[in-house]
């Protein structure tokens, strides 16, 4: 049992780290977007990804549950839900950590807004 939760941790700091980084390339990449006043086309690319983003911890979340449907995987637990799957017994650990990654929707929104914001501001500038 103690295996399992050091490895949940593990892989929740690794994860959050991941979206740490990426909150930072984000930024800047509409910054450099915006500094270097590249066309209208790559700011849309841009701007698009900024989008994705922002809103890939609730398709984890969901694709997570969508999953638990799929193999048939029961829920447990009242504060912490683990999930367990009958045919394979490691996807449920997986399975439990894509329902949690809707919290990490604390990092992305927030710069994903502010991308969005300024690359939107960019945009009419240019038109």
């Amino acid at each position: 049992m103690l295996k399992k939760i050091t490895v949940m941790i593990a892989m929740s700091l690794s994860i959050v780290f991941w979206f740490i980084v990426f909150w930072f390339i984000v930024s800047g990449l509409s910054a450099n977007v915006i500094q270097y006043s590249l066309p209208i086309r790559w700011q849309l690319v841009v701007l698009c990804i900024c989008i994705f983003y922002g809103l890939s911890p609730l398709l984890l979340t969901w694709g997570g549950l969508s999953l638990a449907k799929l193999f048939n995987c029961e829920s447990e637990g009242k504060g912490i839900i683990v999930f367990h799957c009958p045919t394979f017994p490691w996807l449920g650990g997986v399975i439990s950590w894509m329902v949690f990654a809707h919290w990490l929707v604390i990092f992305t929104i927030p710069s994903a807004i502010l991308g969005v914001i300024a690359l939107l501001i960019s945009i009419l500038n240019t038109s």
